[in-house]
C-alpha cells in the first residue's frame, strides 16, 4: 500500500502566534524602559535632595559660626569697656610702683595695660547660647613709648582673637577686632591735660608732644 506524505509547512511570519509573541516582547521592553527612566528620575531627585539639604545645612553652619565668633569679641570688648569705666581714673600709684611700670614699657611690656584694666594679660573668655560656642582673647603689645624721666606715654595696640563653633560640628570661624589704647603715666604736667580731656592721646601727638622742650 502507497502512503502519501507532504512536508510540514513552516508557520507564515503573520501568524496569530508569532504576532502575539512579538507584541508581548514589544510590551516587556516598554516596560523596563519605563520603569528604568522613573527610578532614574526618583534616584535623581533623592540625589538632589540631598545635596540641597547638605547645602543648606552648611550655609545655615556657616551664618552660626560667623554670629558665634562675633558673639565672643562682642563679649570680650563689653568686658574690657566695663574695666575700664569701672575703675577709678586717674590711679593713684606710688614711686616704686610707677618706677615698675615704666621700666616694663621701656622694655616693650604690656604692664602699664594690666594696671589700667586691673587684670592680668592675655585675658580670656567664653561663652555659649543655644548651640553657639565661643572662646575670646584679649591681648596687648607695645607700639610707641616716649619717656620724659617723671612721666612717660604709652602707645598699645591691642587684638582680640574670638573663635566660634557649633556643638556636634568639628569646623570653627575666626573672626578678630583691634584696637588702640594710649596711658601716660607718672607727674603728667599740666600741659598735658588739655589732650586728656579731649582725648586727643594718638601715638604721634604723644611724640610730638613730649619730643617739645616746651612742655614743663
Amino acid at each position: 500500500m502507497t502512503f502519501r506524505s507532504w512536508r510540514k509547512t513552516p508557520p507564515s511570519e503573520n501568524s496569530p502566534d508569532r504576532r502575539k509573541r512579538r507584541a508581548a516582547g514589544s510590551a516587556l521592553l516598554i516596560t523596563v524602559f519605563v520603569s528604568f527612566l522613573f527610578t532614574s528620575i526618583g534616584l535623581g531627585l533623592v540625589l538632589l535632595t540631598r545635596i540641597y539639604r547638605e547645602w543648606s545645612r552648611a550655609k545655615s553652619d556657616s551664618v552660626l559660626l560667623s554670629t558665634a565668633a562675633e558673639n565672643g569679641l562682642r563679649e570680650r570688648f563689653g568686658a574690657m569697656a566695663a574695666d575700664l569705666t569701672g575703675r577709678p581714673f586717674p590711679l593713684s600709684l606710688t614711686a616704686a610702683e610707677f618706677d615698675e611700670l615704666r621700666a616694663s614699657a621701656l622694655a616693650g611690656g604690656a604692664e602699664t595695660v594690666e594696671a589700667v584694666l586691673g587684670h592680668p594679660l592675655p585675658a580670656a573668655a567664653e561663652g555659649a547660647g543655644g548651640r553657639q560656642q565661643w572662646t575670646a582673647e584679649l591681648a596687648f603689645k607695645s607700639e610707641h613709648v616716649a619717656d620724659a624721666g617723671t612721666f612717660y606715654a604709652a602707645a598699645y595696640t591691642g587684638t582680640i582673637a574670638s573663635r566660634g563653633r557649633l556643638a556636634g560640628r568639628p569646623r570653627t570661624r575666626r573672626a578678630g577686632l583691634d584696637l588702640g589704647l594710649s596711658v601716660m603715666c607718672g607727674c603728667v604736667p599740666l600741659s598735658v591735660f588739655p589732650f586728656l580731656l579731649a582725648g586727643e592721646t594718638a601715638p604721634k601727638q604723644a611724640a610730638e608732644l613730649l619730643g617739645s622742650e616746651s612742655v614743663v
